[in-house]
């Protein structure tokens, strides 16, 4: 058998760990600017998921506004994506470091 090479063995280790493109979560994370734009996304991040929420910190109070003022259509395109994480409504925190 062959030696496999340490790009596999990462390969293999991050989808067991079910943190590979599999995982719509991670898909999220990932795909996070298609979400909401790159402007947006240079601003804010996804900090968790918890049950139907989007957890999301902006690092400005007015990013969070851009945020709030668009949640039902982040919702709605979270949904036409990535359905199966039953997203239904996000909660905006502001801090530094995004």
């Amino acid at each position: 058998m062959p030696d496999k090479s340490a790009a596999q063995l990462l390969d293999i280790l991050l989808a067991k760990l079910k943190c590979d493109g599999s995982n719509p979560n991670v898909a999220l994370v990932r795909n996070w600017v298609e979400v909401v734009g790159s402007d947006i996304a240079l601003h804010t991040k996804i900090i968790d998921i918890k049950g139907s929420t989007l957890i999301v910190k902006a690092d400005h109070p007015t990013w969070a506004t851009i945020i709030t003022m668009r949640k039902q259509a982040i919702v709605e395109k979270i949904s036409l994506l990535y359905p199966d994480l039953g997203i239904k409504r996000v909660q905006v925190r502001i801090g530094g470091d995004t």
